[in-house]
């Protein structure tokens, strides 16, 4: 069995530093930074499956924003791990998503036809978000030795606002993606305005 959705796990390690880009190679050396190094990689993975599943039904209707996006505008060797993808639903162009719930049964059933070991649970699905969980943790424990300080998961606002055109960028990270042989996937992200405005609304909800 596979251990990721897509990623080629016979190019990785317990010592993942070497499918970094040379950039952070040698910055990242070290025990203690394995397990950022795997929560990249599974968050790398994540969003690699979410473009893939059902001819791109999910990457034309989701908008990437938060710590995943915001690399776009902030320098790489400036910004922090992120564990987890947000998203809020593109409601340009007459496109809705009543069917958002369906995510983690695609997520599974692609994983089956990908012999992958990971598997996507529902852990919240309310009027406002919907979370998805993936199973990396144990899975990455098992395979590597190494475990990744939280769970890796999806997180999907229903009703933030999405007030600017969004942009479309390819993924940063700080993975060697041709090492992996993989395509980094071009993505619709949330303009930044609107970034922190969503931001600020979530802060004063208090969600």
């Amino acid at each position: 069995m596979a251990t990721f959705y897509l990623l080629d796990d016979s190019a990785i390690s317990s010592e993942p530093s070497v499918i970094l880009d040379a950039q952070f190679s040698t910055r990242l050396q070290g025990v203690e930074n394995r397990p950022n190094i795997f929560a990249e990689l599974c968050v790398l993975d994540m969003l690699l499956a979410i473009c893939k599943v059902r001819d791109s039904y999910y990457q034309e209707r989701l908008i990437l924003k938060g710590g995943q996006s915001v690399r776009t505008y902030v320098p790489l060797r400036a910004h922090r791990f992120s564990y987890d993808l947000d998203f809020n639903i593109h409601r340009g162009g007459g496109h809705t998503f009543r069917e958002i719930q369906t995510l983690s049964y695609d997520l599974n059933t692609f994983a089956s036809t990908r012999r992958s070991q990971i598997r996507a649970s529902v852990t919240l699905n309310n009027q406002r978000f919907h979370w998805i969980t993936l199973n990396y943790r144990p899975v990455i424990e098992e395979k590597y030795g190494v475990r990744i300080p939280e769970e890796p998961k999806i997180e999907i606002c229903k009703d933030c606002k999405t007030v600017h055109a969004p942009a479309e960028n390819a993924m940063v990270t700080i993975v060697d993606s041709t090492l992996l042989a993989v395509t980094l996937p071009r993505v619709k992200q949330l303009d930044l305005n609107d970034q922190l405005s969503n931001k600020l609304l979530r802060s004063i909800s208090g969600a």
